[in-house]
């Protein structure tokens, strides 16, 4: 949530269900907890297609190939 005023002005509006504001609230907790520890705050999937992509970038280089 960037706004989490704009959130609460969203959720009357659009009637969020109190499960969805319930899991956005606990997940926005989370995310700070996270950075705070500085852990990195996505799954591993994000991780794995960072990496992907930063060896992609290093083979481009090295090789002189334009993507």
């Amino acid at each position: 949530m960037v706004d989490e005023d704009e959130f609460e002005e969203n959720s009357v509006k659009y009637q969020y269900p109190a499960e969805l504001k319930e899991r956005a609230r606990f997940e926005l907790e989370e995310l700070k907890r996270k950075v705070a520890s500085r852990e990195f705050p996505f799954n591993s999937e994000v991780i794995k297609l960072l990496q992907i992509q930063s060896s992609l970038a290093k083979v481009t280089i090295k090789e002189g190939i334009t993507l």
